[in-house]
């Protein structure tokens, strides 16, 4: 089974039962606790005649073409745990314009045989891609920065609203998209991941839900579990008090403006470049600070982010986020730690720790060590830090 399509359903809407399967693939493929929200969000609230568009459930990214033949509603839907929108809705526009003219089975036949084609190659540096017209492969590095094909400054709209939105991403308050239609929701949430890279937004977030989709009733009856939810139904608007930031999207398209998406994102790439650079200061009174997550502000970082805009209790509540642990663990090993590691007595450090946070630092060291290669100073070091913990932990057992 392909890792780029976990189901494909063909569903066809019908007024009194609502969604009804036609197909699904794999066939014995159990939707569980989602089913609801799958099949009735693979629809929008007003009939298109022609649509594709992508909604969120849970893990899942789901890419979705509606049509209308013969006065009769379908969709056929991708269900993914891998996150590249703009290769699925690609993939699905040329479907659209080469089976158009075919039956509903006939174009999930179709579809259904491509997608379970795309694979990793045996490396995992490249994946090969099965599209309508043409085979073709991409480097995996290239996919790392998903969103970045989807341009704010036409999907949402002008550089006020967008630094709303990115001080709203990155301070952990909740967004409210109101759209007029699936595909403009879709365009808009995914521009607004865009402008925080290299921070990854990590928490569930809902692209678009609709009357009959049980977590619209959940959103609409105040629910704060997703920090992010697009809708087509104004009566979200109405109700819901929730959200710090609501942006009702235009009805019309808005022209691109290079300089405003250079602003924002140039402002992610400062923010993170100033954070490292606060790391790697922390570093300096205790090596152990990365592998803890722990975090202090200063006075001469707290003037630095306010040059971003943010205040000391905003970057305060970034740095305490999943989205910033996320962006975070993986820089732990950088040369800043071996300069620091190095710099300090092994007993001088573990002395200062508590034992709850050296059993946290003794499984991240031990991890880290097993992968040295050709540093036998650092593998040293950490031997000698290793065996201190453990004596610790040892002794207060």
């Amino acid at each position: 089974m392909t890792n780029f399509c976990e189901a494909l359903t063909l569903l066809e809407y019908n007024r009194e039962k609502g969604p009804v399967v036609i197909e699904v693939h794999p066939q014995n493929y159990e939707f569980n606790k989602e089913k609801e929200s799958i099949f009735i969000c693979s629809f929008p609230e007003q009939t298109e005649k022609n649509i594709i568009f992508s909604f969120t459930v849970k893990k899942f990214l789901c890419y979705i073409w509606s049509f209308v033949l013969n006065e009769k509603i379908y969709s056929i839907t991708i269900l993914s745990r891998v996150t590249m929108p703009s290769f699925y809705l690609d993939f699905l526009k040329q479907c659209q314009d080469k089976f158009k003219e075919l039956e509903p089975s006939v174009r999930f036949k179709f579809i259904k045989d491509l997608i379970f084609k795309w694979d990793y190659t045996k490396n995992f540096q490249t994946i090969k891609f099965s599209f309508p017209n043409k085979d073709f492969e991409v480097q995996t590095s290239d996919l790392r920065l998903p969103f970045c094909n989807f341009d704010p400054t036409v999907n949402i709209g002008k550089d006020t609203i967008l630094l709303r939105i990115w001080k709203a991403l990155i301070t952990n308050q909740s967004i409210l998209f109101i759209g007029n239609n699936p595909t403009q929701l879709s365009n808009a949430v995914f521009s607004a991941l865009s402008m925080i890279t290299p921070f990854k937004f990590i928490d569930y977030y809902i692209i678009f839900t609709r009357l009959g989709d049980p977590r619209f009733a959940d959103v609409i009856n105040g629910s704060k579990r997703w920090r992010i939810v697009g809708t087509t139904n104004s009566l979200a608007s109405e109700r819901c008090s929730q959200f710090q930031v609501v942006i009702k999207l235009s009805d019309k398209p808005n022209p691109s403006n290079q300089d405003t998406l250079n602003f924002v994102r140039k402002r992610s790439n400062k923010l993170a470049e100033k954070s490292e650079m606060h790391l790697n200061y922390m570093l300096e009174s205790d090596p152990y600070s990365d592998i803890l997550n722990h975090f202090d502000m200063n006075k001469d970082f707290a003037r630095c982010i306010r040059r971003i805009d943010l205040s000391e209790n905003e970057y305060t509540n970034f740095a305490h986020s999943s989205m910033f642990w996320e962006w975070r663990r993986p820089l732990i090993y950088r040369e800043s730690f071996r300069e620091a590691i190095l710099s300090f007595i092994p007993d001088d450090v573990v002395s200062k720790h508590s034992n709850d946070d050296l059993a946290i630092v003794e499984k991240s060291l031990a991890g880290y060590y097993d992968h040295i290669r050709g540093d036998d100073h650092l593998k040293a070091v950490l031997a000698l830090h290793l065996k201190l913990i453990r004596k610790r932990i040892h002794q207060q057992k």
